[in-house]
Parts: structure tokens; sequence; C-alpha cells
């Protein structure tokens, strides 16, 4: 993560009116996405954005997603920035992006540099987006609420301005007509050979200054490569070719003049782009290759070979933190040149390497933690055609998965937890206890990505490794039994479902007894399947089980407890069997009052279905008393307006024609009558309803001729 304020990138040409209309686009738009291909210099003008630009904003930001994982750690880094007060458990990728989307909504004249974006989502919902961000991308991102802008390549005398300024042969501020005729031909013919690529032309320049190369020297050496690739077939195009010709000729220099930067060089070649941290070198040694050993004897070895690398554009070093970065297509390519064998040699090092920095991952900060497991998801990627069979390695997938997991990035721990578990199985057995383990961990993560085929095998694996290992009747083997039930009941497999919960009591019981609380969830969850399928009597069965147990343990101010009141009261009530709901109804009753209120819609539901419990049980004084109440409550926040309010108002009445108070239901009927007469929009249906109610109401009371103007009235009214 950067704070822009005074970057300036170097030797950075052209782009002008680019940059106009990018200011323009952001001002209106707010959000807008720079794309082009790799190595067009999307980064620089966005930086270079930044810098010109800074006082149209209260503060810059910019956070690399070159992984999903080093985006969640620059936001974390952010966040500590900011002093963002972020709960410990809630620094995960949903809680991180509320964070900063909150901060953003508060200081909306900031702006957010986003790099890298392209084969991961966005981090944040664009509509719901505050502030100004620049997305920078590859390809397109399919989202209506961004404002797209391509960015071009160079134009030849821009390019060769760019490559002469980086050579040396111009200074920062000098112009193309500055130099040579000859030097200007050469450099224009340069620039049109890398097809106006700003990363290689910035590569070729400082290679030359540091190789002492002239242009005519160089431009030979450029076209012998380029037919090179022609000739061994893999030449792709002038912009590919221009990347593979500059990244190999400055590598081919360190390995003639530094073969230990070379070493160096290989490692970052295969590390996560970003944010590689010199530690690794030093505290890893001893796992690296026996050359790279010595920079713990001799750090300042370590500096020779990094001032190198920086000096020939291969890496740049961050100078507050030190951390090392480099150009995504930079890395791309010389990785792509490395031989297999030499690659998979290079990954297995560095992950044993990383096993050696775990210790210290306690001590460290959030960010830094995650950026060391994307480095570790980075390798995981590139190891994922074989096994590496070493423990250490299978450790440090584990505990990336672990993190990455408690971070909220499910599919990233999947993956790692998949990798780690192939390696324990080889290492240590299929009976190892960690294999058991990061067996049912990896069917929880796909249960998680709803992947339910493969959870639902690999929990009935681990299950039934874990009964083998403990024994049958192990709460572990019935926890496992839970979860594959659960993954049952995603798939719609409710025979299936009702199968586990089952075996979970058959098993369980005997050794745990009814009271143990995995078991009381399995009779909980069965109760609830057995109410999808309208079988109320089998589930009053076990809910007369677990409401005990539930109000014992729990009390009957904890939400399960009230839960299983609410649908224990509704199982009485399908099986009309009212004065049971009534009871349940009414230990609940007082606890919601005293917690929440009679306002709150908990409340209201309570009271509602012990009012309709008594209704059908005629008790019709506790009923109307029970309507009151409820209609009492309703009105402070709403008015006869509201269909609630007036279907409240009919089963008072009706309570009222029961208890044989003509009067009150004349008075009630009469109310919504007038009500829906003198609103418009009203259903007709309901005026007639009203109507032949007061007309059965005025019979009742002896007033045949109001009756009558009733029933004329209700003639009169459209059905």
């Amino acid at each position: 993560m950067k704070t822009i304020v005074n970057y300036r990138p170097t030797f950075f040409v052209g782009r002008d009116s680019f940059l106009q209309e990018l200011h323009a686009l952001l001002q209106s738009k707010r959000l807008v996405a720079i794309s082009a291909p790799a190595g067009m210099g999307k980064t620089a003008v966005a930086l270079e954005y930044a810098r010109r630009f800074s006082r149209a904003y209260e503060s810059l930001f910019y956070l690399n997603m070159a992984s999903t994982a080093s985006w969640l750690a620059d936001s974390l880094e952010l966040a500590e920035l900011l002093a963002l007060p972020i709960p410990a458990d809630e620094q995960n990728v949903v809680g991180i992006n509320q964070a900063l989307q909150k901060w953003l909504a508060q200081h909306p004249n900031t702006l957010l540099i986003v790099d890298n974006v392209g084969s991961i989502d966005l981090p944040v919902a664009t509509e719901q987006a505050s502030g100004h961000m620049l997305f920078l991308t590859r390809k397109s991102i399919n989202d209506a609420s961004l404002s797209h802008i391509y960015l071009a390549a160079l134009e030849a005398e821009e390019g060769a301005l760019l490559l002469l300024r980086q050579s040396g042969q111009l200074t920062a501020d000098a112009l193309l007509e500055q130099v040579d005729a000859e030097a200007g031909a050469l450099a224009r013919t340069l620039a049109d050979a890398m097809d106006g690529l700003p990363l290689a032309l910035a590569l070729a320049g400082v290679y030359m200054r540091t190789t002492r190369s002239n242009l005519r020297e160089f431009l030979a050496t450029y076209r012998e490569y380029a037919a090179r690739l022609v000739q061994l077939k893999v030449s792709k195009n002038k912009s590919i070719d221009a990347l593979a010709i500059t990244c190999s000729l400055p590598a081919l220099f360190v390995k003639k003049t530094l073969p230990l930067a070379t070493e160096l060089l290989r490692f970052c070649a295969i590390l996560a782009p970003v944010d590689i941290l010199p530690e690794f070198f030093l505290q890893g040694a001893s796992e690296l290759t026996p050359a790279l050993q010595a920079f713990t004897q001799n750090p300042a070895l370590l500096d020779e070979a990094l001032a190198l690398l920086s000096s020939l554009g291969l890496l740049v070093i961050d100078e507050a933190s030190g951390a090392l970065s480099m150009q995504m297509s930079v890395q791309e390519t010389l990785c792509q040149a490395q031989a297999q064998e030499l690659r998979n040699s290079l990954v297995t090092r560095a992950l044993r390497a990383f096993s050696l920095l775990l210790p210290a991952q306690e001590q460290a900060t959030p960010a830094a933690r995650t950026r060391v497991a994307a480095h570790v998801l980075h390798l995981a990627k590139l190891s994922s055609e074989w096994i590496i069979p070493h423990k250490e390695v299978a450790d440090v997938f584990g505990w990336a998965a672990s993190l990455l997991w408690k971070q909220g990035l499910i599919q990233e721990a999947e993956l790692l937890l998949r990798k780690a578990l192939m390696i324990w199985e080889r290492v240590l057995g299929t009976g190892h206890e960690k294999v058991n383990q990061a067996t049912y961990d990896l069917g929880t993560l796909n249960a998680l990505l709803e992947n339910c085929a493969e959870a639902e095998t690999l929990l009935q694996n681990a299950m039934l490794a874990r009964s083998r290992a403990l024994g049958a009747a192990h709460p572990d083997v019935i926890f496992c039994l839970l979860d594959l039930a659960n993954i049952y009941s995603e798939q719609g497999k409710d025979d299936e479902t009702r199968a586990c919960y089952l075996e979970a009591l058959k098993i369980g019981e005997p050794a745990l007894g009814q009271e143990h609380p995995l078991l009381v969830v399995a009779a909980h969850k069965l109760a609830l399947l057995a109410v999808k399928e309208e079988k109320f009597a089998e589930a009053e069965t076990y809910y007369q089980r677990i409401l005990p147990l539930y109000e014992a343990n729990l009390g009957m101010a904890d939400s399960t407890t009230q839960a299983c009141v609410e649908q224990m009261a509704m199982v009485f009530v399908k099986q009309e069997k009212y004065a049971a709901a009534e009871a349940v109804l009414l230990r609940l009753l007082p606890v919601y009052e005293a917690t929440f209120g009679l306002e709150d819609s908990r409340t209201q539901g309570c009271l509602e279905q012990m009012a309709n419990a008594l209704l059908e049980q005629e008790k019709f004084a506790q009923a109307e008393e029970a309507f009151q109440r409820l209609l009492a409550a309703k009105e402070r926040a709403s008015s006869i307006a509201d269909p609630a309010i007036r279907m409240l108002m009919q089963r008072i009445a009706e309570c009222a024609l029961m208890q044989e108070g003509l009067t009150q239901a004349e008075d009630i009927y009469q109310r919504l009558l007038a009500f829906c007469e003198s609103a418009t929009g009203q259903e007709q249906n309901e005026i007639r309803h009203y109507l032949e109610k007061l007309a059965f109401v005025y019979l009742l009371e002896g007033k045949p001729a109001e009756a009558e103007s009733m029933y004329q009235r209700l003639s009169q009214t459209s059905a």
C-alpha cells in the first residue's frame, strides 16, 4: 500500500492529453478503469496523474490487487494507517471493505488507485463505492458503473525520448531535438521495434546506462535476439518479444557480472510480485541455494545484489520499508523463461524457507502476516501440477490456509489446504490426526464454496477416519455427521439428511446421553425436518424433548430457546392443540416484553399468536384483551390505513360479537367502513365485507331499518 504524496515516476514522457482526459472523467464519473496490455505503463500513468493532480484530492492511496491476498494486506495496512476501529474478529475481507467504504463515504474527495485488477473480482461493489476510484487492468472490466479509458502505446517520438532519457543520453528535462540526428534516428528505430511499449523502452534504457552500451550496439543486439526468437519459433508479437528481450538482456548481464544476484533474481521471479522482504533471504537462507547462504555471513552481499538488480530495473526497492517488488510483466517473463525443473526446485526451496519464518509471524501485524500468506499462495499456484513431499511445505500451506480462512478468503484457503492435505497424506499417512483434521476442514471449506459433492465425499472420509481413531460415539464423529447432514440438506436430499441425524442419535445417546449439546442439535434438526414435511406429531415429540433442555441450559432469554418455543407453538396450532400453544407462548411473552418491549416485532408476533390461540379456544375476553394490547402498540407506529391495523380491529369486533358486545362491534365496523369509503384505491370487496358485517350487527341489535340500508348499499356496490 502506498500513500501518494511526492511520488514522481522516473523519466515520465508524454501522455499529457491522456492525463487531462482522465482527470475530467474522474471528476465527473468518479469510477474509472484504465485498460491496456502488459507493459503499457498503466501504473506509471496512474502515479503521474496522482502527482500532477494531488491538489484536487484530500487523500491519495494505492492498493495492489495482484491477488486477493495482496489486496487484503494493503487494505489492512491502510486501515491501520487511518486508525479505523476494526475489531479483531472483523479483520477479514467483508469487515475491512465495509470499514474502508465507510471511511471513504466520510471523505469523498479521496482518490484510491487499485492496480492489477482483472483476473479476480473487484474489491468493492462499485455501485456502492464512495470517493474517486481508479482501476488499472489488462482487460476491460464488465461493470456498467465504470467509465473506461484505453491507454495506447507511445508514439515513435515519445518512445525515442523515453529511451534516450533512461539511457542517460538526454537529461530528464531535455527534448528529442537536443540529441544528434543519428542518435535520434536510432532511438526512433528502437522505439518502433519495441512497438512503443513503455516498459520495454525503460528496461532497454537502464540496460544501456548500466552496461554503457550505445544505441547502435544495442540495436544490433536487439535485432539478433529478435531473429533468434523467430528462429526458435517462440516469437509472439512485437510487444511480447520486446518484453522477452529487454528482460533477458539485463538478466544475462547480471549472470556474468554478479552470479549471486542471479540466484536472488530467480527467487524473486517465483515469489508474489509485491512486498518481497529482504528478511526472507536472510532468515530463510539455510533452505535456499548454497550461494545465497552467504547473505547470513555477510549481509552487505545482499545489498550489493539488490543494488545491481534495482539499477537494471528488474527490482524496485521501497525506500520507506525496504520491501522489494517486480513489475508483474517482468516477473511473468522471467518466470516463464525458467526451465520447469529449476522452477520446481526454487518453489520447493522457497516454501521450506518460509517455514523458518513462521514462528516470527505470531508477533507480526495482520497486514504483514497476510503478505507472507500471499507469497505462499503464489507458490502454491506455481506448484499446482506436482506434490512436494516435505512436511515443512505442507505446514506452510496449512498455516496460510488457516490465516486466509479466518480472513474470509475461502477459495484461496481451500486451494492451500488441499495442497497441504496431499502432502500430509503422503508423508504422515492417511490415519494421522493432522490428516483427519485437514480432511474435515477441507470438507467444510468446500461446503462454504457450495461444492456440495466434494464436501460430501470429504466429510464422509473424515467421519470414517475419526470413527476408526476415536470410536463411533465420539463427539467429533457426531460433529461430522451433523455437518454431513447439512451438506445433504443443501442439496435437498432430505432422506439422507434425516438418516444422518437419526444415526447421530442412535450412536450418541447410549454413550453421551440425550442431554449432550450435539444430540440436542440433531433432535432439533429432526424437528425442523418433520415440520417441513408436515409431520407435526413427530415434530412435537422432538420439541417436547429439546425445549426443557434449552430452558435448563440456555434459559428463556436465549434466542435459540425462544425460536424453539415459537416453533413448538406453531406445531401445536397445526395440530389444533391451542391450549398447549397458549401455554408455551405465555412463558415466552413476558420475556419478549421485558427484553424488547411491546413495540418490537418479535413481541407483537408472539402476542398475536397467543391471541389467535385464545380465540380458537373461544376464550373471547382474553383474546380481545390481547388483540387490544396489540392494536394499541401498532397504532403508536401506524394508522388505520395499515391493513394489519384493520385486521386487528376486525378480530376485536369478532371477539366483541361473541361476547354480545354489539355496540362495540358496530362502532368498529363503522370506523372501518368510513375509512375505506373515504380512502382512494380501496378494494370494493373490503367495503362489501364491512357492509355485510354491519348489516349482521344491526339485525342482532334489532335495527332492521339500518340493516336494510346496509343491504341496499351493498347491492349498489360492485363486487
